[in-house]
């Protein structure tokens, strides 16, 4: 799941919120934007948003990083 340690003093983790769509089988779909994320040690601060699906009681039950190196984003 999340790991709080992959965060890094100035990734500005939280800067954005917001609910991606309805919930769906008890979940909310939630992304954060992390916009000074380093992607990896050669794209400083390019950001990165994290997909979570929060339940009912507000605990996550997954959570994804996305960069622009995650396949299927970015260039």
């Amino acid at each position: 799941l999340f790991d709080p340690g992959l965060l890094a003093e100035g990734d500005r983790f939280g800067s954005s919120v917001a609910q991606l769509d309805e919930p769906a089988l008890g979940q909310v779909p939630v992304v954060v934007g992390a916009p000074g994320d380093d992607a990896d040690a050669n794209t400083a601060d390019s950001g990165a948003a994290w997909l979570f699906a929060v339940q009912p009681d507000f605990s996550v039950s997954g959570a994804t990083r996305v960069t622009n190196g995650t396949q299927g984003f970015g260039s």
